[in-house]
């Protein structure tokens, strides 16, 4: 599976439309062939190209929460980060039990360095499932940007219990 590395934790399972049963099931084939060949193009690393299969997926079906979120992480990899919040905006209002969405929202206002904001999306996200290590990261890089470092490392922790595939991401944060 591809992964975003922005010196953020996004939660990368979100892209694959096999992750998350049923999103993709009220979109039509055409959608559904969108969302494939956006993912296809963003493992390739071609970002702006993803970015059109997306814009493409989100105008046929403006109402499935999954192509939102792909351009999101679309626009995360162009570092239109505003944009990129607007769009997991957009998938949280249509799918407000996605944790991965507010995992995402959250990596959005850390690159745009407003750690405040991105702490309340992540508690948000936290609420629905506290066990969640990507936004338990990205809430522990919230902390630490608004110097808070003990609570960070104890999340950084926790996360790594939870699931030890952090540890790559712990090295970038509090040692």
């Amino acid at each position: 599976m591809p992964r975003m590395r922005l010196g953020l934790f996004l939660a990368a399972a979100l892209l694959l439309p096999s992750a998350v049963p049923g999103a993709v099931k009220t979109a039509s084939r055409e959608v559904r062939a969108l969302i494939e060949k956006g993912l296809k193009l963003a493992a390739e690393q071609r970002h702006w190209e993803a970015l059109n299969c997306f814009d493409k997926a989100t105008v046929l079906a403006p109402g499935v929460a999954l192509a939102w979120s792909n351009r999101g992480s679309a626009l995360m990899n162009v570092k239109y980060y505003d944009k990129a919040a607007e769009s997991y905006q957009r998938a949280i209002r249509l799918d407000p039990k996605d944790p991965y969405n507010y995992c995402n929202l959250g990596s959005a206002y850390l690159a745009m360095k407003n750690p405040k904001e991105a702490l309340k999306v992540l508690e948000k996200g936290l609420k629905i499932n506290p066990r969640f290590a990507p936004s338990l990261v990205n809430k522990a890089r919230a902390l630490e940007a608004l110097g808070r470092g003990r609570e960070a490392k104890a999340l950084y922790e926790k996360a790594a219990t939870i699931d030890p595939r952090v540890m790559e991401y712990f090295k970038h944060g509090v040692e």
